[in-house]
């Protein structure tokens, strides 16, 4: 990850941010928060955004990269910062947790599923599990030109370096009783290769993690075939990247 170029790299996962806590301003009102915990905090936007609206509760935030812990650490003194795994610091934290909470991390989970359902149920009463994640209609005007790029008798050669994302219906089938609301933002590049450089700024690439990467002439072609690539030369505003995002609300422990 590359803390220092990641917030100017992620507007939409910012604006995640801002919806979760939004709705959890709505949801948790009146509720007593004592106790955080935040699953991937990277530089800690969305610990600033805690800090703010539960200035009273212990926030502990866990993140993988040292680089992010170090950013996060600096920004935001009133919190406690974990350099860790959240799939395996799940094991590390005592029942009771009045909120927790996860933005755009999930989706590089192992075992999403079951790290979530093992999270929920360290939650106090009337506590809440809080998720903002990626969709699997996310970057699909990447698919659409590396689909075109490869040829369409080969679609499946674009799930080789597209991370595999899941639906609001797999969400939604796991946890039963969560409030599950989906959303398309939208983030606006000059032209693809503008684009892919902002996903290399933010830490991640566009094949995705463990995924294979894009031979050369490929990756021509999708700049060639990208959605509305063929008209930055004529001035257009030029393209754009949808961005799905599933965000699901658990109450406390069954």
């Amino acid at each position: 990850m590359r803390a220092a170029t990641y917030e100017s790299a992620t507007p939409i996962q910012g604006r995640m941010a801002d919806l979760l806590m939004d709705e959890l301003s709505r949801s948790l009102s009146g509720r007593r928060i004592r106790r955080i915990v935040e699953l991937g905090c990277g530089t800690g936007r969305l610990t600033r955004l805690l800090l703010q609206r539960f200035p009273a509760a212990q926030i502990v935030a866990v993140d993988l990269a040292p680089a992010m812990i170090a950013r996060a650490r600096a920004d935001c003194p009133g919190a406690e910062f974990v350099g860790a795994d959240a799939e395996t610091f799940v094991h590390q934290v005592q029942p009771g947790v009045d909120l927790i909470v996860s933005n755009a991390t999930v989706q590089w989970f192992e075992k999403p599923a079951a790290t979530l359902t093992a999270y929920r149920a360290l939650l106090a009463r009337n506590g809440c599990l809080a998720v903002t994640t990626f969709g699997d209609r996310t970057f699909r005007e990447l698919r659409q030109a590396m689909v075109a790029a490869y040829g369409r008798d080969r679609p499946q050669a674009a799930d080789r370096h597209l991370l595999p994302l899941a639906t609001a219906s797999f969400w939604q089938r796991i946890f039963p009783d969560a409030a599950v609301s989906e959303k398309l933002l939208s983030d606006h590049h000059a032209d693809v290769r503008a684009f892919l450089r902002s996903l290399q700024q933010a830490g991640v690439t566009y094949s995705g993690m463990r995924r294979q990467f894009l031979p050369v002439p490929v990756l021509r072609r999708i700049m060639e075939c990208y959605p509305g690539a063929e008209s930055v030369a004529g001035n257009s505003a030029g393209i754009t990247a949808t961005y799905h995002v599933i965000r699901f609300l658990i109450e406390g422990p069954v």
